[in-house]
């Protein structure tokens, strides 16, 4: 092209800026722009599609910026692209605000495709609030719009606001695709809505889209979240062309439902199928091993990482942090993060997270420490795992300095888990008064954890008033849970009348709130083993109690004896 003297021409210059953007050469991208001399709008426009499209956000915004100084009005596709650049992290708000400003006094805010884009921005930052005042304004919204409100209502855990929206879009006379489906199914999933989601699953064969790989896997996860496995695999046996997204689905919802055997058992068959695994799928497999903290599955795991290339990959990297971290190897999970070419704050929530685990406050404060010498801001996940270090380990003073800052330092507003976090602390230590101000005064209303906390807690100091009021709290979240019934029978026995005791058994009887047995795991032998109490189903029992029995005198050694002071029959 130079040879041949059209390297001047605009044209060519915007058609080479945009092939070598989508070629992922980005560095020969800017030198064409930078040669171009006669820039427009076009050349500005896939320049910064390039940035954004390989998440280069900042670089985007400076050339966006440069265009303004050239003085070239920015066009719906400018706009569009630097918004979806904001769309990134929370970091972008105070640009994405000000871009959406200068829409509205373009107006063109009403543009379908900028206001999808401006709904997926809002929702990215959880300000439902604003996606939802971007629809409301809208003429007419079509297909693309009333996709990105569902999707937003799913992605924040507003499950009957999606399902809501996915009802009036079809009342519009809107025929849902393939995007909407997935959203709603995530809906059905969070509200474990079983019923709702067969008959989505019928709309969606009727409608011909089960073989669209982001429907059959919605659909596996929505099964597996309803705990019915069955129709999950049937899902999975007539996806034809099983590929690495259901595999990983499927995965991932026996993984969550603790079926660890099952999912280990899954990813063997995937690669015996020549299936290969991708983040997704191994994300979904440490998180295993971080529940049921094995180490050793863990490592085996991790070398599949390796084999594969993707220990560069920032989300594995987290996730190995926090599987090696929760299992006590803190010396890996520093090794990982130390070979890290990049780290945010998942990455150090994950480490601290694991010194939460082993209730050291003092490496939760050297990380927290390093972590904001890193330029990293804590967000609410790190404070909730901050202060409940210090509620594990009775650390009232530092637990409400770290619940002041994060309002006052952070701009962090409190989540029903830090709340639960400060009401837990307070009634372990017997400040009842004080916890249940907090109870009273939460900004939204309390919920099933930090009543049936506050519950347990009055169990301990013979609070019976306060227990009977918790206990009503605890019944009306849920009718069958069986910790409200027995700290209620064990409050009764030591205070008040018998009968009382026998009316709280009763109720509880009549109610069907059973306890599930406890389950308790170790690692042995390359391999992790469940058991409940007096469990001899093993195989292997005799070789299990042997090693239990030499774990339990390691345990008392070191000074642990259990306490079984409120222990009774719960049959």
């Amino acid at each position: 092209m130079l040879s041949c003297g059209v390297n001047s021409n605009v044209t060519v210059h915007n058609t080479l800026i945009d092939m070598y953007a989508k070629c992922t050469c980005l560095s020969d991208a800017q030198r064409v722009f930078d040669s171009s001399p006669n820039r427009d709008i076009v050349t500005f426009n896939a320049m910064i599609a390039g940035y954004v499209q390989h998440g280069a956000v900042s670089k985007a915004l400076d050339v966006f910026y440069d265009m303004q100084q050239t003085g070239l009005e920015p066009n719906q596709n400018t706009f569009s692209s630097v918004l979806k650049a904001c769309c990134s992290s929370t970091i972008f708000s105070e640009q994405g605000k000000l871009l959406h400003s200068t829409v509205v006094e373009n107006g063109i805010e009403t543009n379908l495709y900028i206001a999808s884009t401006l709904i997926n921005m809002y929702s990215k930052w959880q300000s439902v609030e604003d996606s939802t005042t971007v629809f409301i304004n809208l003429p007419k919204p079509n297909l693309v719009t009333w996709s990105a409100l569902v999707a937003c209502y799913a992605q924040n855990d507003l499950a009957l606001e999606a399902i809501d929206a996915f009802h009036k879009m079809q009342l519009e006379g809107l025929q849902p695709n393939q995007v909407v489906y997935a959203s709603v199914l995530r809906a059905c999933s969070d509200l474990e809505a079983l019923d709702l989601g067969c008959l989505i699953h019928a709309q969606i064969l009727e409608m011909g889209l089960l073989l669209n790989v982001f429907v059959a896997s919605a659909l596996i996860d929505m099964y597996t979240k309803c705990n019915s496995f069955p129709d999950a695999r049937n899902v999975f046996d007539r996806f034809s062309n099983g590929n690495v997204v259901t595999w990983s689905a499927m995965i991932a919802g026996h993984a969550e439902d603790g079926r660890d055997s099952e999912a280990l058992n899954l990813f063997s068959v995937m690669q015996e199928d020549g299936v290969d695994p991708n983040e997704i799928t191994f994300i979904a497999l440490l998180s295993l091993c971080t529940n049921i903290t094995t180490v050793y599955q863990g490592m085996l795991i991790h070398t599949h990482i390796i084999e594969k290339g993707l220990e560069k990959d920032l989300p594995l990297s987290n996730s190995l942090v926090d599987m090696y971290a929760n299992c006590g190897a803190f010396h890996d999970a520093c090794k990982i993060l130390e070979g890290s070419t990049q780290t945010n704050v998942v990455t150090w929530n994950a480490l601290i997270n694991g010194c939460v685990s082993h209730l050291d406050y003092e490496a939760v404060l050297n990380c927290l420490q390093t972590m904001l010498g890193q330029n990293l801001v804590p967000n609410d996940i790190t404070f909730v795992s901050i202060l409940s270090v210090c509620n594990q380990m009775g650390l009232m003073e530092e637990a409400f300095s770290h619940f002041s800052s994060m309002t006052s330092k952070y701009s962090i507003l409190p989540r029903f888990e830090h709340y639960t976090c400060i009401i837990d602390i307070l009634g372990r230590a017997g400040f009842f008064n004080e916890a249940e101000d907090i109870l009273n005064t939460m900004p939204a209303s309390a919920d099933f954890v930090a009543v049936a906390s506050l519950l347990s807690h009055c169990k301990t100091y013979q609070k019976t008033e306060l227990a009977g009021q918790c206990f009503d709290g605890v019944v009306s979240f849920d009718s069958r849970s069986a910790l409200g019934f027995m700290n209620m029978s064990s409050i009764y026995e030591f205070e008040g009348p018998k009968e009382y005791s026998d009316f709280a058994e009763g109720f509880r009887k009549t109610a069907n709130a059973w306890k599930k047995p406890g389950m308790a795991c170790f690692e042995a032998d390359e391999g992790d083993h469940k058991f409940v109490v007096s469990d001899k189903t093993s195989e292997r029992c005799d070789t299990l109690y042997t090693k239990l029995r030499s774990l339990v005198a390691v345990m008392r050694e070191e000074g642990y004896f259990p306490q079984a002071t409120f222990l009774f029959d719960h049959s």
